[in-house]
C-alpha cells in the first residue's frame, strides 16, 4: 500500500481453503487424447477491501478471494500489443481490458508499454485502454481460436 500503510489480510477458511474451478462449456475428452487449460489468476480482483477508505475508520483490512478464469486453449486465442501516446511514447501501467457485455479480462502494460491477454474465447469483443491523463480508447476486435491478434493502441491526451 502507499505511504507504508500495513493492513491485515484474512484468507477465508484459512489453510483449508481449496480452489474450485467451473469450466464452461464443459470439456469432452475422447479416449487417448488430452486437453490443455489456461488458468488466468486475476490479482486485481482477488483482494476485497474491508471498510471504507472515505470514512474516518478507513480501510480495515482485506479478504483474499482468488479470482481465476479458466479457458480451453483449443477454443481460445490471445491479444497482445503496445500502448503508446499519439507521439509513440510508451505508456507504462496503462490498463487494457477486453469486454462483450461485461469485462472478460484485464491486463496492465509493462515498462515497454507491452500487454498480453491470454485465454480469450473466440469471438467479437471491445478492446479498451486507459491511463491517467489520456482519453479512454475503445475499438472492435475479433479473437480467433488458437491465434494471436496483435493490437497496438494509441491513446490521445485529454483535451486534444
Amino acid at each position: 500500500m502507499t505511504n507504508g500503510d500495513v493492513y491485515e489480510m484474512k484468507v477465508p477458511s484459512g489453510p483449508q481453503t481449496g480452489i474450485k474451478l467451473k469450466i464452461d462449456p464443459p470439456l469432452e475428452i475422447a479416449g487417448g487424447l488430452s486437453e490443455e487449460l489456461i488458468l488466468d489468476f486475476d490479482l486485481s480482483k482477488s483482494f476485497v477491501m474491508k471498510g471504507n477508505y472515505a470514512t474516518p475508520a478507513g480501510i480495515l483490512g482485506f479478504n483474499f478471494k482468488p479470482v481465476i478464469r479458466v479457458a480451453n486453449s483449443a477454443t481460445a486465442g490471445r491479444i497482445a500489443g503496445h500502448v503508446t501516446d499519439t507521439a509513440s511514447v510508451v505508456l507504462e501501467n496503462a490498463e487494457v481490458w477486453i469486454a462483450q457485455d461485461t469485462v472478460v479480462a484485464t491486463a496492465f502494460t509493462d515498462e515497454a508499454g507491452f500487454y498480453s491477454i491470454i485465454g480469450i474465447p473466440a469471438g467479437d469483443y471491445y478492446l479498451s485502454a486507459y491511463t491517467a491523463g489520456f482519453d479512454t480508447l475503445t475499438t472492435d476486435i475479433t479473437v480467433t481460436a488458437g491465434n494471436l491478434k496483435v493490437a497496438d493502441l494509441k491513446l490521445t491526451p485529454e483535451g486534444e
